[in-house]
């Protein structure tokens, strides 16, 4: 699971502070994950910038929802011997 961070502002005009952004978040262990820009006229365009943080899974015991599992009952066997039937080690004995 991942935190998303949005750094956007204008290129060149922003470009000091979306550069200083983009330390920071690095620092706080952010990853990039994507850029984008669009020209606005010649002289400016818009930049975003999209990172990523990895959180960890939350412990299973403050799990809540909905769980992926089927909806009817239960039909496995609780008592259930795991252990294979013994073969013959020769094949022409009969059990």
């Amino acid at each position: 699971m991942l935190t998303h961070t949005l750094i956007s502002g204008m290129l060149p005009t922003d470009g000091i502070k979306l550069q200083a952004a983009l330390d920071q978040a690095s620092a706080e262990g952010h990853v990039l994950l994507s850029t984008t820009s669009c020209a606005i006229n010649e002289n400016e365009a818009y930049f975003i910038a999209t990172l990523g943080k990895p959180v960890a899974e939350p412990a299973k015991a403050e799990r809540r929802g909905i769980g992926m599992g089927g909806g009817g009952p239960n039909t496995r066997s609780q008592n259930v011997d795991a252990s294979t039937a013994s073969q013959s080690k020769n094949p022409g004995e009969g059990a």
